[in-house]
């Protein structure tokens, strides 16, 4: 796909600053776009949609990834989640479907209303908690990212996730659930 994106700019510089573009937000938009629509064909859409449209507006791309990624990553961000959520639209279904997102339920687990209990828990957490586990574990962005995204220091949002693992284990533990060993 990295081919079709470089055959639409003509100058070998551009094409590689779109590289690098490409490598370092590829997998991180397509996780905002799976997130959005749950689907991924529909996200694989959205991602290709972010590419044209950064391709079309590369000037512009250009002067933000060069100066710094504190404003190209909500920038690129932003321009996934208005094309997921246009994707959604072109279908009939509303934004709230976002809201209402569930996560395909993983082949390890078995019964679906224990997934579905999990998912609740998650969602029922602070706030502040839950907000910066989603931002590191689904859309993997670093502390500093979410410092910036939430407006806290670094050493805030690495403090709010440690703390919202562990707040997460232990009600997963009360529910029942033992994570045998396993990192949560």
């Amino acid at each position: 796909m990295l081919a079709l994106y470089l055959s639409m700019l003509e100058d070998d510089g551009d094409k590689a600053i779109f590289t690098e573009i490409y490598e370092q937000y590829e997998r991180k938009i397509y996780a905002v776009a799976m997130h959005i629509t749950s689907s991924a064909p529909k996200a694989e859409d959205a991602v290709h949609d972010t590419m044209i449209k950064v391709i079309k507006h590369f000037d512009d791309a250009k002067k933000l990834f060069r100066k710094s990624c504190d404003e190209f990553d909500p920038w690129i961000v932003t321009i996934t989640k208005n094309t997921a959520l246009d994707i959604l639209r072109k279908e009939g279904r509303t934004t709230e479907m976002a809201e209402d997102w569930d996560m395909p339920v993983p082949d390890n687990v078995h019964p679906e209303s224990e997934f579905r209990a999990l998912v609740g828990e998650i969602r029922g957490m602070p706030e502040k908690y839950r907000r910066v586990l989603e931002l590191r574990l689904v859309l993997e962005w670093s502390f500093d990212e979410i410092g910036r995204e939430l407006d806290i220091a670094e050493n805030t949002a690495r403090t709010r996730f440690q703390r919202g693992r562990i707040m997460l284990r232990e009600r997963l533990e009360a529910m029942g659930y033992n994570d045998k060993g396993r990192a949560l």
